[in-house]
């Protein structure tokens, strides 16, 4: 039985491979055939929606595109995600008391919360 299921997982993984590997390049085949070119989401998206509502375009508040801004926001927040996880870090990965997985760890000598080494 065990080597049915493994047969037909096997015959599953080759047949979404081929298919993935006919059906992405046919989808961007027909718009490069015609010399079209890849456009963000965002830029189709905000222009239709601009059109739309009969909305100009302006300038972004923060404008990214200069200099380290970016870099600059995400690392203040991966910053302010680390202060956060480490802040909660008992309570987010403390084993339970009574859970079976407790059991299971071998007791290295150290404190359990509330107690002194």
């Amino acid at each position: 039985m065990f080597t049915e299921v493994e047969h037909l997982l096997k015959k599953a993984a080759i047949v979404l491979t081929i298919s993935f590997l006919v059906l992405i390049p046919a989808g961007v085949f027909p718009g490069a055939a015609h010399g079209q070119k890849w456009q963000g989401t965002d830029k189709v998206i905000e222009e239709l929606a601009s059109k739309m509502g009969g909305a100009k375009a302006r300038p972004p508040l923060l404008n990214t595109d200069q200099g380290d801004l970016l870099l600059f926001l995400f690392a203040v927040g991966g910053f302010a995600a680390g202060v956060i996880v480490g802040v909660n870090w008992d309570r987010l990965f403390r084993r339970k008391e009574g859970s079976c997985e407790s059991a299971d760890v071998p007791d290295q000598g150290l404190a359990k919360p509330g107690q002194q080494a």
